[in-house]
């Protein structure tokens, strides 16, 4: 038994995050994970294994996956679950494991969901999306009404997505709700104080986490795999957020030197390193500098 096993046998949990916190050794960063689970910070744990995805996966996929996916439903982050098996399902073949394996993980992804809404009745479901200020009990009605037929809710979504009071995130996941049932309803969406009419049916699905790191790895090459994953999940948020704008239909480059230098301050690194390979690139600078500020200011208050 080594002395981090020793550690966790005797509970002193904390001395193994504070001294292989930044391991890249897979059996040292599962034994932090399951130190932050003990200590009860579980979005530090989920955050482990995500920065460390890449090595974790090669080491045991399956494992990973489950993990990554039950943390996220224990702290009740259904989005975050759904997008982390979306991302799974999406990597290049494993194996026959892995392939036979994804089915049943989304089953279980579901179930839990469902444990936690399967018992609403039509009505309650009704009664919690009129209900504003309970944003838990409003989001679990959403993934309730993924299963069911969205007639019967068609008009409580169309009021919420009008409503000041219902932030953006949720007016996104509802959007997305709607493209996936593929409704023709003209609906009214207020999003930063203007309205807007659209159908639904004709909106492009939103961007994959897939095609977000396809995008992030043509651009940025960075070794330092927890900045990019960082950068993956900024732009996962700022995507959801914005929905059904694509800001990567305009310069997609520069918004993702905008992602790339934010990451890099968000770990307090020197981004003069990003700010000579702007100038390389031909890249403007200050309106880089500008994007930041906006996707900043979009994820924290939106």
């Amino acid at each position: 038994m080594d002395k981090y096993e020793l550690f966790f046998k005797n509970g002193e949990y904390q001395k193994i995050v504070d001294e292989l916190e930044f391991s890249i050794n897979p059996q040292e960063i599962w034994l932090v994970v399951d130190a932050y689970v003990q200590l009860n910070q579980l979005d530090k744990a989920i955050r482990t294994i995500e920065n460390n995805r890449e090595l974790l996966l090669k080491d045991d996929a399956k494992k990973t996956m489950f993990l990554n996916i039950d943390l996220l439903l224990l702290t009740n982050d259904f989005v975050r679950a759904l997008t982390a098996y979306s991302y799974y399902e999406e990597l290049p073949y494993i194996s026959i494991e892995i392939e036979e394996f994804l089915p049943e993980l989304k089953k279980y992804i579901y179930q839990k969901i469902s444990n936690k809404t399967s018992k609403m009745s039509d009505d309650e479901i009704i009664n919690n999306l009129k209900n504003f200020d309970h944003r838990d009990l409003f989001l679990k009605s959403i993934y309730e009404v993924q299963k069911r037929d969205i007639k019967p809710f068609l008009p409580f979504l169309k009021d919420a997505l009008k409503s000041e009071k219902i932030d953006n995130t949720i007016k996104s996941l509802i959007l997305v709700l709607l493209v996936e049932k593929k409704v023709e309803d003209e609906v009214k969406v207020n999003k930063n104080g203007c309205e807007y009419t659209l159908i639904p049916r004709f909106l492009d699905p939103i961007i994959t986490t897939k095609e977000i790191e396809t995008i992030v790895y043509r651009h940025i090459k960075d070794k330092d795999v927890s900045i990019l994953n960082l950068v993956n999940q900024l732009m996962v948020d700022f995507a959801l957020k914005i929905y059904p704008d694509n800001f990567l239909e305009e310069s997609e480059e520069e918004y993702l030197m905008a992602f790339y230098i934010l990451a890099y301050e968000m770990f307090n690194k020197d981004v003069r390193s990003i700010e000579a390979m702007i100038k390389e690139k031909k890249l403007n600078i200050q309106t880089i500098r500008g994007l930041k500020t906006l996707i900043e200011n979009t994820i924290k208050n939106l």
